[in-house]
């Protein structure tokens, strides 16, 4: 989280992305949650999913989790 935190203030304002494996993803969706990591497999992630959450003066709100709507039109 102290990547995500200082990526956030570097680029307050702008969008940007984290590319991650399921391992990363739910880490960082701890600390966006605020669980701790014995939540870990309480997270679902699946292949391909995006999540989405916003960063404000050191705080996240989640937006969206395990979003995968965008394979639908690939399958």
């Amino acid at each position: 989280m102290k990547t995500v935190d200082e990526l956030a203030a570097r680029h307050a304002g702008e969008t940007i992305l984290l590319l991650g494996h399921t391992v990363i993803n739910r880490i960082i969706l701890l600390g966006v949650l605020g669980l701790g990591n014995e939540r870990f497999w309480r997270i679902k992630q699946d292949t391909c999913a995006i999540n989405l959450f916003d960063a404000e003066d050191g705080d996240y709100t989640l937006i969206s989790l395990n979003d995968t709507c965008h394979l639908d039109s690939v399958l």
